[in-house]
């Protein structure tokens, strides 16, 4: 036992330094994105926001993004004490401290659930390559995202070490810093410790029906409440006009009736794993830890509420009718864009949480099914980044063979086509000052689905199809042809 803890952790104390090292390289490689000397949109926003706390003269002028300025504590103390040093810099060294914690974490959290020490390597690896790992934490380093994933991957630590009190406290600050992150340990508090690993039970007909009708119900009573405006502009609802008058679109109306039942399919998929679920483990669920785990997110809502004033200034867009832009803008847009993001893994790992009975530990599945919902008819990947160590975890139970895993991970590092252009093209696209639909933003408005144009979207979808053909006719055909041989 003590040979096998000595050996995770010189695995984890390599797995920290190479991953120091590289992200060390990246961030010599691609600098920082040319948009307020390297803040960004939000993040100008941010600092400005935590000037004017810190100097008293709070204006109340964006409320939406005043609340999670608590995910920037260096930015606070440079603020306060140290004025005069570089707040970018500051934090891009504070984002390589957390993704390598947060990689270190997955691994640790993998080997406490009993995962090969290979298959874990593989699935650490493929996690680092996700573009929202690896570049965008130097590149535009002040976003809340990036403390959304350390707190995910602390929170399946501290499930995986069965610490889970300290679920508690990460509720209770996720509120604040992205509400969406507070499902991963609601999520993982909610599971009895009894049912360990589960699998989908066999569909019945009747469920499959129950389920369709029950969409199609759904998806009536949103087009009745929301009437015909909901259809209204899904192809440029985002569309920077003035600076692109002759860019590519961001959606399709050509392709919108088939966007229409690829919701309606999404939909049933969505309604069909929550019932699935539900019905195989409601008896497992700790009704007391998620009574507990509302309380103190409600209360610390509760205390935002009181603290911030909400009535004024920018308290964040309609998120129902953009997600509803998003998932009609095109065919699929919302896969597309995650898998630029994430990487391909998130496609695998949801193809079998959607279509196959697989083993998966149920607090695990519970956080997957979760955000179904929201990566489904959501493009705008980012605000759901707190799934992806859940999705990564994941994959390390799944039943796909090691070359398969090194496949994926090799998939992902190759899919980093656009990093050794990333800043010249952005820079020049800033100084020319052209639409974010430009061939020139295409390196990193490409990789973000509302933004992302009808060219970029063919060719993320094509590269995800193609995949996913491959993952099928390598893994799952071979099998169950051998299961008929057999029978």
């Amino acid at each position: 036992m003590e040979r096998r803890l000595d050996r995770d952790f010189a695995m984890v104390a390599g797995i920290a330094l190479v991953t120091c090292l590289l992200l060390g390289w990246v961030q010599n490689t691609v600098g920082v994105i040319a948009v307020a000397g390297g803040q960004g949109w939000d993040g100008s926003v941010f600092v400005r926001v935590i000037h004017e706390i810190v100097t008293g003269a709070y204006s109340n002028s964006d409320p939406y993004r005043a609340i999670r300025t608590v995910a920037f504590p260096a930015i606070y103390y440079i603020e306060y004490f140290r004025p005069e040093a570089n707040i970018v810099n500051a934090q891009r060294n504070v984002n390589i401290l957390s993704m390598v914690a947060s990689i270190c974490m997955l691994y640790t959290s993998a080997r406490l659930k009993s995962v090969a020490r290979s298959t874990a390597v593989v699935t650490v690896a493929t996690f680092f390559a996700a573009w929202c790992v690896l570049v965008v934490p130097v590149f535009t380093p002040v976003l809340t995202d990036h403390l959304a994933i350390f707190t995910s991957s602390l929170s399946l630590l501290l499930w995986a070490a069965d610490r889970k009190r300290g679920l508690y406290v990460i509720v209770l600050a996720c509120v604040w810093v992205m509400p969406s992150a507070a499902l991963i340990p609601l999520a993982l508090l909610a599971m009895k410790d009894e049912p360990g690993d589960t699998r989908w039970p066999p569909v019945p007909v009747r469920i499959n029906v129950a389920c369709l009708l029950a969409s199609l119900a759904i998806c009536a009573a949103v087009y009745m409440w929301k009437g015909p405006a909901l259809l209204e502009g899904v192809d440029t609802h985002v569309f920077d006009f003035p600076r692109n008058p002759d860019g590519e679109l961001t959606g399709s109306l050509r392709l919108l009736p088939v966007s229409i039942i690829v919701v309606i399919a999404m939909v049933f998929l969505c309604v069909r794993s929550a019932v699935l679920f539900l019905t195989s483990h409601i008896r497992h669920v700790d009704a007391k830890r998620v009574v507990v785990g509302l309380l103190v997110a409600l209360a610390s809502f509760a205390v935002m509420r009181l603290l911030i004033d909400f009535d004024k200034g920018f308290s964040a867009g309609q998120l129902f009718n953009n997600m509803t832009k998003q998932a009609l803008s095109a065919p699929l847009k919302t896969w597309a864009a995650h898998a630029a993001y994430f990487g391909p893994a998130v496609l695998v790992t949801y193809y079998f949480v959607a279509f196959r009975r697989t083993v998966l530990p149920a607090p695990v599945l519970l956080c997957l099914v979760g955000f179904m919902p929201l990566l489904a008819l959501g493009s705008e990947t980012r605000q759901w980044i707190a799934v992806l160590p859940v999705v990564m975890l994941a994959l390390c139970f799944l039943p796909l063979s090691m070359r398969t895993r090194l496949a994926l991970m090799l998939f992902s590092v190759c899919m980093f086509w656009g990093v050794w252009t990333l800043n010249d093209e952005v820079t020049q696209a800033v100084v020319t000052n052209v639409g974010l639909q430009h061939p020139l933003w295409n390196s990193y408005m490409g990789r973000v689905g509302p933004w992302m144009t009808m060219g970029v979207y063919r060719y993320w979808l094509v590269l995800a199809t193609l995949m996913m053909i491959a993952l099928y006719l390598v893994e799952v055909l071979p099998r169950r042809l051998s299961r008929r041989v057999r029978g």
